[in-house]
């Protein structure tokens, strides 16, 4: 199960991920990511 959001008009993505696999051994994976893929970088907006 995967959720993600995407902030308008800007160029970040938070994504919510959650697996488990099921047998023996199972097997759950979980996390948070964040993007930020801005293609322009001023020091000004620091």
């Amino acid at each position: 199960m995967v959720y993600s959001v995407d902030q308008r008009n800007t160029d970040q993505i938070m994504q919510l991920q959650y697996s488990e696999e099921a047998g023996k051994d199972k097997k759950r994976v979980y996390g948070l990511k964040l993007w930020d893929a801005r293609m322009t970088f001023r020091w000004k907006t620091l």
